[in-house]
């Protein structure tokens, strides 16, 4: 099994000082993505949702787009990566990664 290593993603990560929020942001505009499958997609919406009630954000303001779902899909995999006592910008861009995340191709 070989492993590719992308050396922009821990330094975009470093640049985002800690805030998965605004890692997350960067991480978007960079370009990073996943491919999701319909049953992927609708585990990942079903989970954001969960996550926006517990934590008692305004209902009607929930994610409506696949991007807005991918987008905080992408910031809880950061956010639980960031707050592990052992986490640096090398770890949390291996969660990242091994969640399926990767630059998109033909991004701008």
């Amino acid at each position: 099994m070989s492993c590719v290593i992308d050396m922009a993603l821990p330094r975009l990560i470093e640049q985002g000082k800690g805030d998965p929020g605004e890692t997350t942001d960067l991480l978007l505009a960079a370009g990073y993505s996943k491919a999701f499958t319909l049953v992927e997609m609708v585990k990942a919406t079903t989970e954001v949702c969960r996550i926006w009630r517990s934590l008692g954000l305004p209902y009607g303001q929930e994610p409506e787009t696949p991007e807005q779902v991918i987008a905080c899909y992408l910031n809880e995999i950061v956010d639980e990566a960031m707050h592990k006592s052992d986490a640096t910008s090398a770890s949390v861009a291996a969660v990242v990664m091994a969640a399926g995340f990767a630059k998109v191709a033909n991004h701008v």
